[in-house]
């Protein structure tokens, strides 16, 4: 799994795990989950992540942008749709 990730995309996900706990609270989606864990054709140098707690949600803005900081990188959080 780890040769699907580009090095940025590891660091930043290291960090994420420092304010939640990622590994259950949040689950890969899309090419970065298919590369990652099934098919393993690509790199990725995204993570789409999504979780379904309602307060995760909301506490996201804060603290994951503080995280992104020293990386190039992009967070949206969006509502319930």
């Amino acid at each position: 799994m780890r040769e699907a990730f580009a090095e940025s995309v590891l660091e930043l996900f290291v960090e994420l795990t420092d304010f939640y706990e990622v590994r259950t609270s949040f689950y890969l989606t899309g090419g970065t989950a298919l590369s990652g864990f099934y098919l393993g054709h690509r790199v990725s140098y995204d993570m789409d992540m999504f979780t379904r707690k309602d307060l995760l949600q909301l506490e996201m803005g804060g603290n994951c942008s503080d995280a992104q900081k020293p990386f190039w990188s992009k967070v949206d959080g969006k509502g319930r749709a």
